[in-house]
């Protein structure tokens, strides 16, 4: 408890919240971790790993009684997109399994649910769009993160 005194908010010196805090964090990297998938069609190893990092962290300051079912939630969620890339023979990309395995210590199990439904429902319209649009071809690389990462963003209020 004394660590989230830390971080509790004070009216009168305006500091943030323990979630508040943890919230600018969640949204900032992924913001930058969409761009990077939208620019370079990547989502680099090193930002999904300190975001998984400060998913730990979050769990262990806020939420420590949860911390063995996010990591149960982030081992089921990356294994669920990997079925799913061996399935579609390489249809989804390695990052996009970090990304929701990463997301497994954030999110809890029924948030998780939406991101990832909600992902590739997202992710299906965009390439649709992008095909549709003749900006893309069925053969070429439309990635996938940025469905996931919106729909993260608004799982994370569930």
């Amino acid at each position: 408890m004394a660590i989230y005194g830390i971080f509790s908010y004070q009216p009168s010196n305006g500091l943030l919240t323990g979630y508040g805090f943890f919230f600018v964090l969640y949204s900032s990297f992924l913001l930058i971790m969409m761009w990077s998938d939208m620019e370079q069609q990547i989502i680099m190893n090193p930002q999904l790993a300190l975001f998984a990092i400060l998913g730990l962290c979050y769990q262990l300051l806020l939420q420590p009684d949860q911390l063995l079912l996010q990591l149960l939630t982030a081992i089921a969620s990356g294994l669920i997109l990997l079925l799913l890339a061996i399935l579609t023979r390489g249809g989804i990309g390695g990052g996009d399994i970090k990304l929701l395995a990463a997301l497994g210590l954030w999110l809890k199990p029924e948030a998780m649910e939406v991101t990832g439904i909600g992902g590739i429902i997202l992710g299906g319209l965009l390439a649709l769009m992008a095909i549709l649009s003749k900006r893309k071809s069925r053969k070429d690389y439309i990635p996938y993160g940025p469905g996931f990462i919106v729909a993260a963003l608004f799982a994370y209020f569930l």
